[in-house]
């Protein structure tokens, strides 16, 4: 009846195509990778049509008539809507039915989120043309909310219209009714339906690593014109928080389960502009999880349906297309972008609707992103600058989308590189830099 908070709205992964390492490394060179990403909080939320409200606006409802009978303010009103229906067959009144006539008043929802992630990266060369990932992800996250009820409730007048006539269970659900308010609802929520307290949630720690590895092939020129492509595979293994199906307030900080994700990278270059596309996907193996399965369209769902179910991911896709302007040492790009999750697959021992369960979890976004990018690489090889770094600037934002909310973020990422003891008879580190990269002289 009253709060939740849709757990694939903040759904993500961290490492695209050009996330975590925009370089395939030499054979013996590593790289670290240091990133961090800040999202905008109080931004739109895109709903299951693609209308866009706030986050607050989705837990809002008008606790009146056939809304009650739809379930989902909980399935006692319900219960209580369908008895008054029952009841207007049998008996029948005039001014029309009682049951759309009910009254409980409005609920107001204030919803407040503060994300942010911090990422270290390294990449090693195990030959020229295979590069080792790994991806530590730290994810500080909190969630507030609170909820107000105001408004008419009419359910003592429409008591005392059925007079004696009313049998008990109906006489019992109006008085219940009468005393809907935010002391009553905050009640339910954390004593009938056992949920954890709404008003907090907050979590600091790891997130999903990323382990996996790139190669690449270059067919460009020597002044760099030409076309190259990147392929990126990584293993997303779930080390970041679980769902905990008692917590209404909730910010899904990891997949929850293992994942393969590929991307490939087409690159076109021409002296100071290139053109290029990303394409991935993400498949993950069912597995078993807790959740409570909700019978209909219930907002809260009972204690008792907690169960453990077989849980089939939808696969992910992204596609994205982007151009850039400028030189090895400064780079401008403009980035568009499609990220799809489809509906998961929920099956278990008891019935419920397994469907709007897997409907739920599937979303979209469509995003656009600028991006600068600072290399000293050149610089350092021709020793005029006394390290090797890639200093890259990024701000996201959602266009449009679908079960999620819009994101905003502002992303800034370092990377700097180091020798090994493998990387034998070789140049000085930060000789080489990414095959999807100027390499003009």
């Amino acid at each position: 009846m009253m709060f939740r908070f849709i757990f694939t709205s903040l759904l993500f992964v961290l490492f695209g195509a050009q996330g975590a390492f925009a370089q395939l490394l030499p054979r013996g060179l590593g790289a670290v990778y240091l990133n961090d990403r800040e999202y905008s909080s109080n931004t739109p939320y895109y709903d299951a049509a693609g209308g866009s409200s706030t986050l607050s606006e989705r837990f809002d409802m008008d606790f009146k008539g056939d809304f009650l009978g739809t379930g989902q303010a909980g399935t006692d009103l319900k219960r209580l809507y369908d008895n008054i229906k029952a009841y207007d067959n049998t008996r029948g009144f005039s001014g029309g039915s009682l049951a759309d006539q009910l009254e409980l008043g409005s609920q107001r929802a204030d919803v407040k989120t503060s994300l942010s992630a911090r990422v270290i990266g390294f990449g090693y060369g195990y030959s020229d043309k295979w590069t080792f990932l790994l991806g530590l992800p730290v994810m500080s996250a909190s969630l507030d909310a609170d909820i107000n009820v105001f408004g008419t409730n009419n359910a003592l007048a429409i008591k005392n219209r059925l007079g004696d006539a009313a049998f008990d269970e109906l006489k019992s659900g109006l008085d219940e009714a009468s005393r809907v308010n935010k002391t009553t609802i905050l009640d339910k929520i954390q004593n009938d339906y056992r949920y954890k307290d709404i008003h907090h949630w907050e979590y600091t720690g790891l997130g999903d690593v990323l382990v996996g590895g790139r190669t690449g092939w270059d067919f460009a020129n020597k002044s760099g014109q030409g076309y190259s492509l990147l392929l990126t595979t990584y293993l997303s293994l779930p080390t970041g928080p679980k769902y905990d199906p008692d917590a209404l307030a909730q910010m899904p900080l990891s997949r929850g389960y293992y994942a393969i994700d590929v991307t490939t990278d087409h690159k076109w270059q021409w002296q100071y502009f290139n053109l290029g596309s990303e394409l991935g996907g993400a498949l993950a193996l069912p597995e078993k999880t807790e959740r409570r399965v909700p019978e209909g369209q219930e907002v809260l769902v009972s204690a008792d349906r907690k169960v453990n179910v077989t849980w089939a991911p939808g696969p992910e896709t992204w596609v994205s297309a982007y151009g850039g302007v400028g030189t090895s040492a400064y780079q401008s790009r403009y980035k568009i972008g499609w990220n799809e999750d489809f509906p998961d697959q929920f099956s278990g021992p008891i019935a419920g609707d397994y469907e709007a369960m897997g409907r739920d979890m599937s979303s979209r976004e469509i995003y656009h992103e600028i991006s600068f990018t600072l290399s000293t690489v050149d610089y350092y090889k021709s020793q005029k600058f006394f390290m090797p770094f890639i200093l890259t600037a990024t701000a996201h934002e959602s266009v449009a989308g679908r079960r999620t909310l819009s994101k905003k973020f502002f992303e800034l990422t370092f990377m700097t590189f180091f020798t090994t003891p493998s990387r034998q008879d070789a140049p000085a580190a930060g000789s080489s830099y990414a095959m999807n990269e100027s390499k003009r002289k």
